[in-house]
């Protein structure tokens, strides 16, 4: 699908037959710029899409990675891991709703905060 619905303003950009060299210079020069300005405000509405479509494309990936991590997970009713591991993969244990999540802190972390972090 193209990115911009109405190629027809390609079209209306400069129409060949009210050019000419005979025009004159400042004649010349307001065509240029009218020519110039459609271009920017065709890029500025292209950009915009592309901008869109790399949003839900980013998005889309971000979702896929957490459904293939989450794989490793499913039918687990308890998972184990550090602090951190557990919060790197926070988005993946939550999806699959394990029994338990047991996790192991050599550096104490106080449970308020574990449970801040683990807890929807």
């Amino acid at each position: 699908q193209p990115l911009v619905e109405d190629s027809r303003p390609l079209i209306g950009l400069s129409d060949p037959t009210e050019w000419s060299w005979e025009l004159s210079l400042e004649e010349r020069w307001d065509a240029t710029q009218t020519m110039m300005e459609k271009l920017r405000l065709l890029m500025v509405k292209v950009s915009a899409e592309v901008k869109a479509s790399v949003s839900v494309a980013r998005n889309d990936l971000q979702q896929a990675k957490t459904r293939a991590k989450a794989r490793v997970y499913e039918n687990k009713t308890v998972i184990g891991g550090t602090m951190v591991g557990c919060i790197s993969r926070l988005d993946s244990i939550r999806r699959t709703k394990p029994f338990a999540v047991v996790v192991e802190e050599a550096s104490e972390v106080l449970e308020p905060l574990l449970f801040s972090c683990l807890c929807e």
